[in-house]
C-alpha cells in the first residue's frame, strides 16, 4: 500500500502495521508523515482449519511441525511485501526453526490470501489474531507471545495536506468510543494518551 500511496495513489491517512513503511512513506519526496500515532495492536497466531482443528495443545518445535504439514505447506505472507510474513519469519528466526520448515513455506502476497489458503484449502498458516477472529473456518493452534515478535502495532499518520477531519479520525481511532469496535474485530487496543 504504501508503494502504491507513494505512486500517486489518493491518500488522506495511512495506517500499517508496520513502521517501517510509515517511515518509507516519510522519506519519500512531497509525502508528509507526521506524528504516527498508535492506535491498535495486534498479534500472530497460527491457524488451521476448523475442521482440523486442534486436539490436542501445539507446542512449536520440528516434530510437531512435521507431524502437522505431513510433508504439506505451511502458509506465510512473503515478508518482502507483508508485516504479518516479516513477524512470523523473525519469530521462526528467532526460535531456530526456520531453516527446518523454510523448504515447505509457501509465500503468498498477503495476510488475506493466507488466511483464504486456510479456509479453503486446509493449510496452516500464521496469520493475524484478529483475521482469525473474525473468521468461522479457521481454529487458532498457537498464539506467537507478544514478545517473540517485534510490536505489532497499526500507526496511523497524515499524508500531505493537514485536515482538520483527518486529525479528528485518528483521535476518533484512539478513543473509548473506538474501543469496542477495535475489539469486535479482533485487536487490542491503544491506549489513549
Amino acid at each position: 500500500m504504501a508503494r502504491q500511496i507513494q505512486k500517486g495513489a489518493p491518500a488522506d491517512i495511512f495506517i500499517s502495521a508496520n513502521g517501517y513503511w510509515v517511515d518509507y512513506l516519510s522519506k519519500q519526496k512531497g509525502l508528509n508523515t507526521s506524528g504516527a500515532q498508535l492506535v491498535a495492536r495486534n498479534a500472530l497466531v497460527l491457524a488451521v482449519q476448523k475442521s482440523k482443528g486442534p486436539t490436542r495443545s501445539f507446542t512449536p518445535t520440528k516434530e510437531a511441525f512435521a507431524s502437522l504439514l505431513s510433508g504439506g505447506r505451511l502458509v506465510l505472507a512473503d515478508p518482502a511485501l507483508a508485516p504479518a510474513g516479516d513477524y512470523a519469519k523473525s519469530y521462526l528466526i528467532k526460535v531456530g526453526l526456520w531453516a527446518a520448515l523454510e523448504d515447505q513455506v509457501a509465500f503468498v502476497p498477503n495476510v488475506r490470501q493466507a488466511l483464504r489458503l486456510v479456509e479453503t484449502a486446509g493449510l496452516p498458516a500464521f496469520i493475524y489474531a484478529s483475521d482469525a477472529y473474525q473468521s468461522q473456518k479457521v481454529s487458532v493452534l498457537f498464539k506467537i507471545p507478544n514478545t517473540m515478535t517485534p510490536p505489532i502495532q497499526y500507526q496511523a499518520s497524515i499524508l500531505g495536506k493537514q485536515t482538520r477531519q483527518a486529525h479528528s479520525f485518528i483521535q476518533f481511532l484512539r478513543s473509548s468510543d473506538a474501543t469496542l469496535i477495535w475489539q469486535e474485530y479482533g485487536f487490542q487496543t491503544a491506549v489513549q494518551e
